[in-house]
């Protein structure tokens, strides 16, 4: 039956590793509006999965995202700059407080930049197949997923970086 069902599995226990996550960041946030659909469909379709708050600027959230389907799968701060070459050649609308954003992701170390994303890491591991949702619950110590160490220290990676983003925000407003 498991083997039959690897698909549902997987979806089950990636979208509770987001649902942890999105409670994770609304503890530490207050109030965060959802980016994207289901983690296991942003990751499916590689497209984007993250939390936002109203009082970002526009186009700015902190999420995860993947490059192709299941793979390469990276985390950060997604405010594309709207005068990047490729961003304006898109349909997307550029985040107007890009230089905002650049300096919040300045207060998180390690990282990198691209038009779209100013802060940005490869997640461990890269690659989020069905040996991933396996390692999720077999690598916790209660079998649930909110108590694997991976998925904490993912939640706690992606509440530094909002953290940040608020942080900067707060004082430019000062």
């Amino acid at each position: 039956m498991v083997m039959l069902a690897h698909e549902d599995v997987y979806a089950r226990i990636v979208d509770e590793l987001g649902a942890y996550l999105e409670r994770e960041l609304a503890l530490a946030l207050g109030d965060c509006l959802r980016v994207g659909g289901s983690l296991s469909s942003a990751l499916c379709e590689a497209d984007l999965w993250g939390v936002r708050r109203q009082s970002w600027p526009p186009n700015c959230a902190v999420g995860i995202a993947s490059d192709e389907p299941y793979s390469g799968v990276f985390l950060g701060v997604r405010a594309p700059n709207p005068t990047g070459k490729g961003v304006v050649a898109s349909d997307e609308q550029g985040c107007p407080e890009r230089a905002r954003i650049d300096r919040a992701a300045r207060r998180v170390s390690g990282g990198r930049r691209t038009q779209w994303w100013p802060w940005w890491q490869s997640a461990e591991p890269a690659y989020w197949g069905n040996e991933f949702a396996a390692r999720l619950v077999l690598g916790s110590p209660t079998g649930k997923v909110a108590d694997n160490p991976d998925a904490q220290d993912l939640a706690r990676r992606l509440v530094e970086l909002a953290e940040a983003i608020d942080q900067e925000l707060k004082e430019a407003a000062a």
